[in-house]
Parts: structure tokens; sequence; C-alpha cells
């Protein structure tokens, strides 16, 4: 897959396994880290990174010396990104995220319901993001998986 961007504009991402089948099948021994991914790639080439000024971004952006496109890492297991996370989701059903791994969510749906305006939904929206966590807690002890699985969320 990495292979490809050298000659092609394509830009390819790797994402760590991450606890999202709300079965609680995930074991963070099965993860394959995104360093142990990129030292298999580095192998095929020198890799030279590729620099974001968005504060917000998510992937470690790298591409081949000689490469066209680029490759990115994404490693929200062994390297946590959510100090600096801009992400919220709306469900499929009408419920606001505030982390994708978590299990706190607000409904909008209910809210919208019951006649809520739409400064009232931006108030919704506002308290979930202000109850945003400094971690999403896979690397610490009573880490609570995803109950719902990642179709249901809509990720």
């Amino acid at each position: 897959m990495a292979e490809i961007t050298r000659a092609r504009p394509f830009h390819v991402r790797f994402l760590e396994y991450m606890p999202l089948d709300g079965q609680d099948l995930w074991r963070k021994e099965d993860v394959v880290t995104g360093a142990e991914v990129m030292a298999a790639i580095g192998r095929a080439g020198r890799l030279v990174p590729v620099t974001s000024d968005d504060p917000s971004e998510v992937a470690r952006r790298w591409r081949f010396e000689d490469g066209a496109g680029e490759i990115g890492f994404i490693n929200p297991v062994s390297e946590p990104f959510c100090s600096t996370c801009s992400r919220v989701r709306l469900t499929s059903d009408g419920m606001i995220k505030n982390c994708l791994l978590g299990n706190d969510e607000w409904s909008v749906k209910r809210l919208m319901r019951a006649g809520g305006s739409d400064e009232d939904v931006a108030d919704l929206i506002r308290q979930a993001v202000a109850m945003k966590g400094e971690h999403h807690g896979i690397n610490k002890p009573g880490f609570e998986p995803m109950i719902r699985n990642m179709s249901r969320v809509g990720g």
C-alpha cells in the first residue's frame, strides 16, 4: 500500500487497531503500533516528514524521499493525541460524541424533538466539547472500550 505512493500522488493512511468493535474483543496486545508499521515501510526506502501547520492534525505524515504521494500514521493507542483533538461526532441516531473511543453521549435528537432552538443545540454542543477529557484512557487501568460498534457511531 505504501509503495503506491512513490509513483502516484496518493495519500495512504495506516491506523492502529482500536477498541471500536462494541463487543469487548479488542486487546492491546493485538495492536501493531504505527512505529512498527513505519519501520517496515522504511526498509523499502528513505522516509521524510511532511509538515503541517494544523494543530489538530491526527496523522503523522511522511513520504518516500523519491515519492509523489504521502503516508500517514494515525496512532491513537501508542501515541494518543487527545490534547489536540478537535473532533466531535454526530451519530446517525442523533447523539453527540466528544470522543470516538468514549461512551459519553448527548442527545441532539431528543433536544430538537422537544422543540429546542438552534441556540439550544449550540449550547449542547458547547457542553459536550467542554466535557472532552484530556485522554481516552486506552493505556490506563480500568479502560472501558466503546459500548457501541463503529458502524453505530458513523465513523
